[in-house]
């Protein structure tokens, strides 16, 4: 989900401080092609981007639901005012959440909190995968890639419990 708020938000995830680094060299590649609102540049309030780091938390925390009902209120203020760059980042906002997690297909109990692991491995490597689920929701995913212990835990019908070289 925390990928999903980086991206439906345009924040940053270049390894600049801010506001250390604000107006300090050009915007990263991720500003220039859409992906990123370039604070580094100085020309997004702190009001915005503040905004934009307030709304991804709630995205995390709470889901999308709360978060596409915020948004479409702003959006439909926005353009009262007449204000349409606003009300436009603030639909391609809510298409991205909605995009994003639509694909989301995993029906699991509210009530259950797990973290599942799964193993893929080959002769040569080996992939772990944590999935966290909160709250009936995929919340977070990481995946571990172990490269040399393959051979180590490699069998015939799957993947068994490595066993590391000592």
């Amino acid at each position: 989900m925390a990928e999903t708020a980086l991206d439906a938000f345009l924040l940053p995830r270049c390894s600049k401080r801010f506001p250390q680094d604000i107006g300090k060299g050009r915007p990263c590649l991720n500003a220039h092609i859409g992906k990123c609102m370039a604070v580094c540049s100085g020309k997004i309030s702190c009001e915005n981007y503040n905004q934009a780091v307030k709304n991804a938390v709630h995205l995390i925390r709470y889901g999308k639901k709360d978060i596409l009902k915020t948004l479409n209120e702003r959006m439909l203020e926005a353009s009262d005012r007449l204000e349409f760059e606003t009300a436009a980042l603030l639909r391609d906002q809510i298409n991205a959440i909605t995009k994003v997690t639509a694909g989301q297909k995993v029906v699991v109990d509210p009530e259950v909190e797990m973290d599942v692991v799964a193993l893929a491995g080959t002769p040569g490597s080996v992939c772990a995968a944590v999935l966290r689920f909160r709250e009936g929701r995929l919340t977070d995913k990481r995946e571990f890639l172990f490269p040399r212990y393959g051979r180590y835990c490699c069998r015939a019908g799957g993947v068994s419990a490595p066993v590391l070289p000592g």
